[in-house]
């Protein structure tokens, strides 16, 4: 019995170990509607170098429209995807290569373009997928830890052109009583 737990142990701790975090990063603000901007999807704390990847992102189709996706082929030289896309989706993203990748990875690169107001969840899941699969050298299964993000598209609120056609109105009066009337 206590070979058995300490068996159960081990596995357990085996499979913690390797734990990596899957994040992503915003290169550049979206401010407005028709704003072009890029996401990094990188990896960190991985304590093996990885062999492959692959991952789905989801997103809101109302609000964002997916430009590319562009997996580094200079990373991941034995094989790259761009995966599948459907409406709000990217499935089954993914790369191999064969010395390993480790330290701060980058998985991909995703262009977007914002085509409605609100706000879009992007979330990062697994592809769960055989071509596609997260592994190290030793070809284990690597446990993961998703971050997703927020992307806001906020127009310019018809507030702010009130008040600047108000204020520029003002000015302009001013002026030209200026002008009627001098001291």
């Amino acid at each position: 019995m206590k070979k058995l737990l300490l068996s159960l142990m081990l596995i357990l701790i085996s499979q913690l170990a390797n734990a990596g975090v899957v994040s992503i990063e915003q290169l550049n603000k979206v401010n407005k509607l028709n704003d072009v901007f890029s996401i990094k999807v990188v990896g960190s704390d991985f304590d093996y170098p990885l062999e492959g990847f692959g991952l789905n992102i989801d997103f809101e189709d109302s609000i964002l429209e997916l430009l590319s996706v562009t997996v580094d082929s200079n990373i991941w030289e034995f094989h790259q995807t761009a995966g599948e896309r459907s409406a709000g989706k990217v499935a089954k993203i993914g790369g191999a290569s064969f010395k390993g990748v480790e330290n701060n990875i980058l998985f991909a690169i995703l262009d977007f373009k914002a085509i409605g107001i609100g706000i879009s969840d992007l979330i990062i899941s697994d592809a769960n997928h055989r071509t596609v699969v997260w592994s190290d050298l030793t070809l284990s299964d690597i446990p993961l830890d998703f971050k997703n993000a927020q992307v806001q598209v906020v127009p310019i609120p018809a507030a702010f052109w009130l008040m600047f056609s108000g204020v520029a109105s003002l000015l302009a009066i001013g002026r030209t009583k200026k002008l009627k009337y001098p001291l």
